[in-house]
């Protein structure tokens, strides 16, 4: 028999059920905590998707608050102090465990994921699926979502989950390092120009972030093993050092999450991605 665990965060004894998917839930695993009093699930999706219910107990975070733009730069991460506000309208606390889904396959779902990371959060999973998965599933589905109760969430400084362009310059001298390109094949080979400069970073290796999900069949990621095999194609492998980028700091967060999920414990992504590079006079480009 399963019995739920007591445990103590921040000086606050919570009881909570058996472990907890880290990463990456199914809805069927969601759904089964859903009486977990330290999960917080956040719903991504547009407002007007509201229409078609929540998951109970959701809480709605509208996408435009996790990022900023400057000029040329797309995606960039707000500062400290504004992602503490975010987190604290949402009611979320550092020891919650966050559940994050959208109708997106994920990605902006990961967005939020990947900022927590980045804020040095603990606990967090992207919803397999998504909002689909838990429809086909044909588990509950709410009205509205819930009005979030306001915590107080401290953010300091920002950690390595996150790194800048002159990281990255110095990383093109480490071979050990791999650096991945999460954007689509035609953005890769500098067909497809979304900046000054079309092309891509030296040494990269192509991923594109959509290559890890079932597209065709259920939406939800691909087996740990099908994307293993993936990555070790491209010579990306757990044990070392990752950067990613894409164009705007969105899709590559997805691919951040199926990599923490696949094992992968060093692994980073480049806040101004190529919005940066490719708009940048002091960047190296490969065609």
């Amino acid at each position: 028999m399963n019995l739920p665990l007591t445990r103590t965060f921040a000086g606050r004894t919570v009881i909570q059920s058996p472990p907890f998917p880290e990463f990456v839930i199914r809805a069927e695993d969601l759904h089964a905590g859903a009486d977990d009093p330290s999960v917080r699930v956040i719903d991504l999706r547009p407002a007007a998707h509201g229409g078609e219910g929540y998951i109970p107990g959701s809480v709605h975070l509208d996408y435009a608050r996790l990022v900023r733009g400057r000029g040329t730069l797309e995606g960039l991460m707000p500062e400290p102090g504004e992602i503490a506000e975010v987190l604290s309208s949402l009611g979320i606390e550092p020891w919650h465990r966050v559940v994050a889904y959208d109708d997106e396959t994920g990605v902006e779902a990961a967005r939020l994921l990947w900022t927590l990371a980045v804020a040095g959060h603990g606990h967090y999973a992207l919803l397999d699926g998504g909002f689909a998965a838990w429809e086909a599933a044909g588990l509950p589905v709410a009205a509205s979502a819930m009005p979030p109760r306001r915590s107080r969430y401290p953010v300091g400084q920002y950690n390595g989950a996150m790194v800048d362009k002159a990281y990255v310059l110095e990383a093109l001298a480490r071979p050990e390092v791999a650096i991945v390109d999460t954007r689509n094949e035609a953005e890769f080979a500098g067909q497809d120009v979304r900046a000054r400069r079309g092309g891509r970073i030296p040494g990269a290796v192509h991923f594109d972030w959509m290559s890890a999900i079932d597209l065709f069949g259920s939406g939800e990621l691909l087996p740990r093993e099908t994307l293993m095999t993936k990555l070790a194609d491209i010579r990306v492998f757990p044990e070392g050092e990752v950067i990613l980028y894409c164009q705007a700091n969105r899709r590559c967060a997805h691919t951040f999450v199926v990599l923490k999920w696949l094992g992968f414990d060093r692994v980073r992504s480049y806040a101004g991605s190529w919005s940066e590079w490719g708009n940048a006079d002091d960047t190296p480009i490969e065609h």
